[in-house]
């Protein structure tokens, strides 16, 4: 099976994803962003520098973007995984499920600034400073990967399935997914 769980910065995909891998026990999990952070560190830089230096450095971003994808089809071709990836959608063609979150930018920022600190959101100081590093960070990742490879990470018609996580509990948005994905193969569970 592949789940592949795509969202805007912040709108809770790793939490999805954990909370898939509780109810899918024995898939494997992929996670593009903890690889994207890795980057940033090793450059010095945070997620909002980073994202700023990769819009201002074509041929860098081009080559770190393919390097990046090239792992991520060979991790999913190996089948039983879940995605935590903004194009998965793009990678994974023939996933059992695509599925987008959104919310909106405010409570986004909440959630990066309350949660546990991952390596280079800590950036700004107020909710407002962080719904505007999100927000930049998701156009830049938007014009990046469509010049690159054409692909508009939050088109829904790329997805099986969109879930606002604004009002919606990890549970909930889980159980969204499990519903859908029975709807779309009862005979796999």
């Amino acid at each position: 099976m592949i789940i592949v769980v795509a969202s805007q910065h912040g709108a809770g995909k790793s939490t999805a994803v954990n909370g898939l891998l509780e109810a899918f026990s024995g898939m494997r999990k992929l996670e593009m962003g903890k690889k994207f952070r890795e980057l940033a560190e090793e450059k010095g830089m945070t997620i909002d520098e980073f994202s700023k230096f990769l819009a201002s450095n074509p041929a860098e971003s081009d080559r770190i973007d393919r390097e990046m994808d090239d792992y991520q089809k060979r991790e999913i071709a190996k089948g039983n995984i879940i995605v935590d990836s903004s194009l998965g959608a793009m990678a994974a063609e023939g996933a059992d499920i695509k599925v987008l979150l959104t919310c909106n930018a405010e409570t986004r920022a909440q959630r990066v600034l309350g949660g546990g600190k991952r390596y280079g959101d800590e950036g700004a100081g107020t909710v407002g400073e962080m719904a505007r590093q999100l927000i930049e960070r998701d156009k830049n990742d938007q014009e990046r990967y469509k010049r690159l490879y054409g692909f508009d990470m939050f088109d829904t018609g790329n997805y099986d399935l969109v879930v606002d996580t604004g009002e919606t509990t990890k549970n909930e948005v889980v159980q969204k997914i499990v519903d859908e994905l029975k709807r779309r193969n009862p005979n796999a569970f």
